[in-house]
């Protein structure tokens, strides 16, 4: 027992920063590359969510969807493209937080409370 504790250094300031530094790069850098995999296949991701609507849409009587300026189709992709990198990398950036926060909590164990500046209690 009292080798697991000696294993475990304390760390400063400056040292939790720079892991919550690094792990707040490997996510954004998460998030990047499933973006730009999923902007590859925005017209299939766009199509699977308008599927419903279009079902529901009378095609042959000139019902559909129309895009009224020239920048909607590529902004309407950009946008489909981040909101799925969100929801594709949230597992990854999940655990990335809570490696984080485990980080923290196993090094300053019950010295937590009072370390924060502000308490709830």
């Amino acid at each position: 027992m009292d080798d697991s504790k000696s294993k475990l250094k304390e760390m400063s300031l400056i040292d939790h920063i720079t892991e919550l530094r690094k792990r707040l790069l490997w996510s954004f850098l998460y998030i990047i590359i499933i973006f730009i995999i999923c902007f590859y296949f925005a017209d299939q991701l766009f199509s699977f969510l308008a599927t419903p609507l279009v079902n529901l849409m009378d095609t042959d009587n000139g019902q559909g969807f129309i895009y009224t300026a020239l920048q909607e189709a590529f902004f309407t992709e950009l946008k489909i493209a981040f909101f799925f990198a969100l929801f594709f990398s949230f597992p990854f950036n999940i655990s990335l937080t809570l490696g984080n926060i485990s980080c923290d909590l196993s090094t300053s164990g019950s010295k937590a409370p009072s370390k924060c500046p502000i308490s709830l209690s």
